[in-house]
């Protein structure tokens, strides 16, 4: 029998024909055509087969999706299953064989949508049904990919190692583990965006490791909890030993060099070595030197540059690592015995040079060894001004010399040499340097204006006016012939453009006559002094102690209202609460702005954190200032959370998925929220708890609905609460919403 030949989608028909009668040759050309049909997808009108019906999808994870039926009978039929991400372009994923009544879809991306229909063939391939309705699927929501360790990955010689590894991503929080041979050493969570620049996160533990070998890993955790652990890595803390004392070998004896070499046995582990050399009154060398620079082999050596002088001294040494520094090496006396019949060398000149701005400069240079004497030799623009002979005794100290001529240098160009000497004779001309006078101006002497008659105020200010070019200025406040006050500010941070002001407030003046003036600094030197303005101060009476009221004890509101006495004679009021770093504060307030008859209250504006406070208050007036009241205790407890007031969706939304946003509630831990549908009393979805640190900022607490839980086109209602440890609130009114998707 000829049968259909499929080839690229057409049907190809026998090419020998029988005569068969009319009615079975009918038939056979049906059952031809049927077949050609169901090979190329459609499906023939005269199906038998039921369209499946009652399907879901359950068990779903990240990566799988189970597609079930019910209530459909597969004893004989094979299930097509095919799925799509967008309702459009379908994909079969699978032939389900009669009798089973489930399908596990694998391998999907996590976070994915995967719509679904299903439809039914006879076992033979003959027959197929329609298509099933469409039922989608959600994955679960991606876990964040796994930390890739960094560093260390090997051995650190340091007890405080810092561990670095690759962001994983959509990680909101990481956990490092380090473990020793007896278990876990340490263990601490870390904020992502604190620890993380890029694609690197580095952690240094609050931890020394002995040493050892350890391991550790990273756990990454998203803002659902989810989590992936990297891999172990293993790591040695090779930390060094101290070192050992060093063992001398040379100088010892009789030297014949005034730059001795000092050789020592090398110290294994030593980065460093400190040389000490003693005279009989002195330390003449006290130095570190890097072991790179004086140990080349097994042997360490350096040799001084600085000359010493004929005579007997001691030497020891000490040896330094990363861990500690060794004990001092038994000392070594040697003697030194040099005789150098011969002029002393050039001298090597310092300043001044380039421009200097005064006509009476000191002259400094390079002591030169064996020189007892120096020549000093200034030349102006007309020849020769100075030729100065100097002991060098009386002007060297430790290895510079310097001397100021009595000389007053006009506004010109100058050169200066220097020649050292000694008994053997004259050595030769140091280089010239050259060097030009340019005396600078400072500024004039300024105006006081106040005070200048009687004051009630212990703390004056005091004014005057801006004196010319004046960078700083120095105040001076006398009682009688006893200074006060002697104070420099700078002219940026107490002038304007015409006026200075300055208010010492480290000294309280009390009822006397006072003088007082002030002078003007800048580059050029300081000013002349200004002529004295002289005051009176009359003291008024100091204000008594206030007495404080609230808060006290355990209170709930986390910004209290201060209330204490009002005292007669205040003009203001300092308010001192102490209590978390992050929480205290300080603050001076006019007692017309606080104080009505009797009481005084202020509302600092200050949000307080739930722990323990204390705080007092102080009077002042032109009199002075009161001691500070009694300290009262308060708690900050959390009380029932407030009603949080839900904000959206509301209205229409097109959104199955919304996000539900609320005002935050004063005294709330965690936020749950509640939908049902519109009038109803079944519940669509009631959410999880949520941390209030996880959800909300200052002003907003916002949680998506999970792709899962999505809404079907409707109305709905919804509503919020707040707990804390103390207890949980009242929910919100009802908002509502309808959802067109």
């Amino acid at each position: 029998m000829n049968v259909p030949i499929h080839r690229k989608g057409k049907v190809a028909m026998p090419t020998t024909l029988h005569k068969y009668p009319t009615t079975i040759r009918a038939l056979s050309q049906a059952a031809v055509l049927g077949i050609a049909l169901l090979l190329s997808g459609c499906v023939l009108p005269f199906s038998t087969l039921n369209t499946p019906s009652g399907l879901y999808t359950t068990d779903i994870t990240y990566s799988e999706i189970q597609v079930t039926w019910s209530g459909f009978d597969t004893s004989d039929v094979v299930l097509e299953v095919e799925h799509s991400t967008d309702g459009i372009a379908w994909t079969q994923v699978g032939l389900v064989n009669p009798g089973q009544s489930s399908f596990i879809d694998g391998n999907l991306d996590c976070g994915t949508t995967y719509f679904y229909r299903v439809r039914a063939r006879s076992t033979n391939g003959v027959e197929q049904s329609g298509y099933s309705p469409v039922f989608s699927g959600t994955t679960e929501v991606c876990l964040p990919n796994v930390a890739s360790p960094i560093s260390p990955t090997s051995a650190v010689e340091t007890p405080t190692p810092t561990f670095t590894w690759r962001a994983a991503n959509s990680a909101e929080s990481y956990r490092l583990t380090i473990n020793g041979a007896s278990g876990t050493v340490f263990e601490d969570d870390y904020r992502a965006d604190e620890i993380c620049v890029g694609d690197r996160c580095t952690a240094t533990p609050d931890i020394e490791l002995e040493r050892g070998t350890y391991s550790w890993l990273v756990v990454a955790f998203d803002g659902a909890g989810n989590q992936t652990t990297s891999s172990t890595i293993r790591i040695d803390v090779d930390v060094p030993a101290p070192p050992t004392t060093p063992s001398l070998i040379s100088p010892s004896g009789t030297v014949t060099t005034r730059t001795p070499t000092f050789t020592w046995d090398v110290v294994p582990g030593a980065t460093w070595y400190y040389l000490q050399v003693n005279g009989a009154d002195n330390t003449l060398i006290g130095q570190w030197y890097s072991a790179l620079d004086v140990c080349p082999g097994e042997i360490c050596a350096l040799t001084v540059t600085r000359p010493i002088d004929n005579g007997t001294y001691t030497w020891s040494m000490q040896a330094r690592n990363s861990m500690a520094d060794s004990p001092f090496s038994s000392t070594q006396r040697f003697t030194i015995d040099a005789e150098l019949a011969e002029p002393p060398g050039a001298a090597s000149l310092i300043d001044p040079q380039g421009t200097v701005n005064t006509g009476q400069p000191t002259f400094r240079w390079d002591a030169v060894e064996r020189a007892t004497a120096y020549n000093l030799l200034i030349d102006g623009p007309d020849g020769p001004l100075i030729r100065e002979a100097y002991s060098a005794q009386e002007i060297c100290v430790g290895g510079t010399c310097s001397v100021t001529p009595e000389i007053a240098l006009a506004e010109l160009d100058y050169t200066w040499q220097i020649q050292a000497q000694n008994s053997y004779g004259d050595g030769p001309f140091s280089d010239p340097l050259a060097f030009t006078v340019d005396i600078p101006t400072p500024p004039p002497a300024p105006v006081p204006t106040s005070p200048n008659s009687q004051i009630t105020a212990m703390l004056p200010r005091f004014y005057w006016n801006v004196a010319a070019e004046a960078t700083d200025y120095q105040l001076q406040v006398y009682r009688g012939d006893d200074r006060v006050i002697d104070k420099t500010y700078s002219a940026s941070a107490i002038c304007d453009a015409s006026q200075c002001s300055a208010l010492p407030e480290d000294v309280l003046l009390t009822q006397a006559d006072y003088r007082w003036r002030v002078r003007g600094r800048n580059q050029n030197g300081d000013g002349p002094w200004s002529y004295y303005l002289t005051f009176n101060v009359f003291i008024t009476d100091i204000p008594r102690v206030p007495d404080i009221f609230y808060p006290e004890g355990d209170i709930t509101d986390r910004r209290p209202t201060y209330s204490w006495d009002a005292v007669d004679g205040a003009d203001e009021y300092q308010i001192d609460v102490d209590g978390p770093s992050d929480t205290s504060f300080s603050r001076w307030y006019d007692a017309d702005d606080v104080c009505s008859g009797n009481v005084c209250e202020v509302d600092p504006d200050e949000t307080l954190d739930y722990d323990d406070y204390t705080w007092r208050v102080r009077a002042r007036n032109e009199g002075g200032t009161s001691d500070w009241s009694e300290e009262l205790d308060f708690e900050v407890i959390r009380g029932t959370p407030d009603t949080p007031r839900p904000r959206q969706p509301s209205g229409t939304v097109d959104d199955n998925t919304p996000q539900f946003r609320w005002d935050p509630a004063d005294g709330a831990v965690d936020y749950q929220y509640y939908i049902r549908e519109h009038n109803s009393h079944d519940e669509v979805h009631t959410s999880q708890w949520y941390h209030a640190n996880a959800i909300c900022d200052r002003d907003k607490c916002t949680v998506s609905l999970p792709d899962r839980d999505a809404l079907s086109n409707g109305g709905y209602e919804w509503r919020v609460r707040a707990r804390n440890d103390h207890a949980t609130g009242d929910w919100s009114s009802y908002l509502d919403f309808t959802v067109d998707h």
